[in-house]
């Protein structure tokens, strides 16, 4: 029988196919051992998976069945997720120094398993990425000796505490790094932000989450004698109180025009929830015997790309404008003549978690000139009366002799990651 076999099915024999079919709560590891037509499946049970006994006889599959089989588990297989996962392509609106500027810390993070998979995670490394525009003074090199163990905990980043004992409770320490030296790249951002994933830390064998069983615990403890830096990463606030989480991604205080003009913008401390009003204040400052009567605002949804023109732009030489750049797309635009500009949010709960970005340009109306303001925003669109779960949480203590407790944000608050691996 084995000379009659297609090419196809004896190529994918000699390839030992395995297939890794989630079952609800089993995992069904299926190794194709023949494909012939007098040929059977055989079933690897590993210790940690429940699975069921099933023999299947396999006919004769052409290339184009076997796509189609092992089409919807390809597609639902990822390599990596940033975590949390609305921050992907979008700037966390905080930055920690935790772990990554101190040497002597200890400090734990909690990932709801939810963010993280659907049903299973093997995990084989995280990484850290550079804050935005704190990262554009540029980042010294730096080393770090951690140790990293990883828990399965059933403690979600809603219930996590100051205690580190009790985040841990009764889960299983997994050690993925130790006795090695971690380099931190000297590093000097640019726009347009978030800037690549560049601290990575490699596990010395794979981490497996099942999302049933619990939730992702780091653990990191740095022990040699006490040094601080101020690599800070990129990271997610999600506030407790009505108050919007903002950061500045572009800022260039030499932006000017011919006559000197200048403009700048900030983001109210209260609002940007649905049903309030997302305030942007202003503040113009003309050059000698000059007037700035007008301003014109605008929100947009992106800080990379606005048509064909790769943001940020820059705009030098434009109605005599030097050092100024358009940072973000304009989506709606609003005049002002006195400060706020104030921009009603529909009442949707949908919109929560929304990023917005805005920037704006003073106008001389006499005589006719603009100059762009010399920075911009994003925002995120809270919940009224602030967040009362987050999926990722974090605790950090500095110095660290053996504490039983660390100190934690009001709001929740953590590093953003990007964890690699087999992802289902």
């Amino acid at each position: 029988m084995a000379g009659n076999t297609p090419a196809g099915p004896r190529a994918l024999r000699r390839l030992g196919l395995v297939l890794f079919l989630p079952l609800g709560s089993t995992l069904l590891i299926l190794r194709i051992s023949e494909l012939s037509p007098c040929s059977f499946a055989s079933l690897l049970p590993p210790s940690q998976f429940t699975y069921q006994a099933v023999t299947m006889r396999l006919r004769y599959l052409s290339p184009l069945l076997v796509g189609a089989m092992l089409a919807p588990l390809i597609s639902a297989q990822k390599t990596s997720v940033v975590v949390p996962q609305r921050y992907a392509t979008v700037e966390g609106a905080s930055r920690s120094t935790y772990p990554l500027s101190y040497r002597k810390v200890r400090w734990q993070m909690i990932v709801d398993s939810s963010e993280i998979c659907r049903q299973v995670a093997t995990l084989r490394s995280f990484e850290f990425r550079a804050d935005g525009l704190h990262s554009s003074a540029g980042y010294a090199a730096f080393q770090l000796k951690p140790t990293i163990d990883l828990y399965v905990t059933s403690t979600s980043a809603k219930t996590m505490g100051k205690t580190w004992a009790t985040n841990i409770g009764g889960a299983k320490k997994q050690t993925m790094f130790s006795g090695k030296v971690l380099k931190l790249p000297a590093f000097t951002g640019k726009a347009p932000v978030p800037h690549a994933f560049t601290v990575k830390i490699p596990f010395v064998r794979p981490f497996v989450l099942l999302r049933s069983k619990g939730n992702l615990l780091i653990d990191w403890q740095e022990q040699q004698t006490y040094q601080r830096s101020s690599w800070l990463a990129d990271s997610a606030i999600y506030w407790r109180t009505s108050r919007p989480a903002n950061t500045q991604i572009w800022k260039n205080t030499a932006c000017k025009d011919g006559a000197g003009n200048q403009a700048s913008i900030s983001i109210a401390s209260k609002g940007a929830s649905p049903g309030q009003n997302l305030d942007v204040n202003f503040v113009l400052t003309p050059g000698p015997g000059q007037k700035l009567d007008l301003f014109i605002n605008w929100l947009g949804l992106s800080n990379r790309q606005y048509g064909a023109l790769k943001l940020p732009f820059d705009v030098t030489g434009f109605a005599g404008m030097t050092q100024c750049s358009l940072a973000t797309d304009i989506v709606l635009t609003k005049a002002a003549t006195t400060s706020p500009v104030s921009w009603p949010i529909p009442n949707d709960p949908k919109l929560e978690g929304l990023a917005l970005y805005t920037q704006g340009m003073a106008i001389n109306t006499k005589a006719m000139t603009l100059v762009l303001t010399d920075d911009a925003y994003l925002v995120e669109i809270q919940p009224v009366g602030g967040y009362s779960s987050a999926p990722v949480q974090s605790v950090f203590g500095p110095k660290y002799s053996g504490s039983p407790t660390g100190y934690m944000s009001t709001a929740f608050y953590a590093p953003i990651l990007r964890l690699s691996g087999v992802i289902n």
